[in-house]
């Protein structure tokens, strides 16, 4: 394919010395992670959908390549970005000062995620392999190299024991955290994995491919459970409910598809983005959801009506992957311009 991807945890496009920009854009998109409760979580149910624009809060420089996934912490207080000029780096959303880089990656960096406590960093990158990183010295504690192609995207279990991975070798390996033991080796997909997320439980995760199918796995027996068919076009990112009931995913096809996860049915195919849909995430304490894409765009969406309810626009500056924080009121980007950019998305 031309373009790559990331995760739940973490998700986005990178992946990929090769990647290309999608034909409807003149930039890929850079990494979003957003932080707060939902803005739209306490609006009524309405069916007309308002438009607003994202405020610029900060900008973080340091990278000397485009910046291809970026996460916040649990507590929104870091944010950790990895790019094409081979590093890892960690930041003060306060400050926007940079404190830290991991240097120890010899290609590209595809997918980072920080440990649910913030003890630790894992990172995917082309170099074929997942590292382990502590997050306070950014010394590399593990290091996998398992995979057998480009690794585009990694997840972390709720407990921040075990991690996953996927890329261009089509499986999915479970990791013990943190000494980067393989626990499992998971096949079944045809092209390249894009993005993954565990369920709630732990003992089940998904993962979505090239080919626009996402698969559900059991993490006890490493069987395939079921695949989820509906996309027509690569899965990009991937998230659970709080329940693990519910799963939403965003594709290339430019469609959010809410899925039931025991059963397999597609509840709601939510359209209205008119580029790829880059992050997906439900919203705590309500039943919406909120996504952002390619059009440079952030979308909340009533997932009992389908409803497009609040649309930010303004996430512009050639973005390439994105992420949102707990809270869902702020935004990163990363992009190809070689910065991040903090968002705010309330009134």
């Amino acid at each position: 394919s031309s373009a790559p991807a990331g995760s739940l945890a973490l998700s986005g496009i990178g992946g990929g010395s090769s990647a290309t920009p999608p034909p409807s854009t003149t930039a890929p998109v850079g990494s979003l992670a957003m932080s707060g409760s939902s803005p739209a979580a306490s609006s009524s149910a309405a069916t007309t959908s308002v438009t607003r624009s994202a405020r610029e809060l900060k900008q973080l420089q340091g990278h000397i390549n485009w910046i291809k996934s970026v996460a916040y912490s649990s507590d929104a207080g870091k944010l950790v970005s990895g790019g094409a000029d081979r590093t890892v780096r960690i930041w003060d959303t306060a400050s926007g000062q940079e404190l830290k880089r991991f240097m120890g990656h010899t290609d590209e960096v595809n997918s980072v995620v920080f440990s649910p406590d913030g003890k630790y960093i894992v990172s995917a990158s082309d170099d074929r392999t997942v590292r382990v990183i502590d997050a306070e010295s950014l010394n590399e504690v593990s290091c996998f190299k398992g995979h057998s192609n480009l690794v585009t995207c990694v997840a972390i279990s709720a407990d921040g024991s075990r991690a996953l991975s996927g890329g261009f070798d089509r499986s999915v390996r479970l990791i013990s955290i943190p000494d980067g033991k393989e626990l499992l080796c998971l096949k079944g997909h045809d092209e390249t994995i894009r993005c993954l997320a565990f369920l709630a439980d732990g003992k089940r995760a998904l993962s979505g491919a090239d080919d626009g199918s996402v698969k559900l796995w059991d993490l006890t027996t490493g069987k395939e459970l079921r695949s989820f068919i509906g996309h027509n076009d690569a899965v990009l990112s991937v998230a659970v409910s709080s329940d693990g009931s519910r799963a939403l995913t965003g594709s290339r096809d430019l469609t959010v598809r809410l899925w039931n996860v025991d059963s397999g049915e597609c509840l709601k195919t939510l359209e209205g983005h008119k580029d790829w849909v880059l992050k997906v995430a439900f919203i705590p304490g309500a039943d919406r959801a909120l996504t952002g894409s390619l059009d440079k765009t952030a979308k909340v969406w009533d997932l009992t009506s389908g409803s497009d309810l609040l649309t930010y626009e303004g996430l512009s500056w050639g973005m390439w992957s994105e992420d949102f924080t707990p809270d869902r009121k702020q935004a990163a980007t990363g992009s190809n311009d070689k910065t991040i950019r903090l968002w705010s998305l309330q009134d």
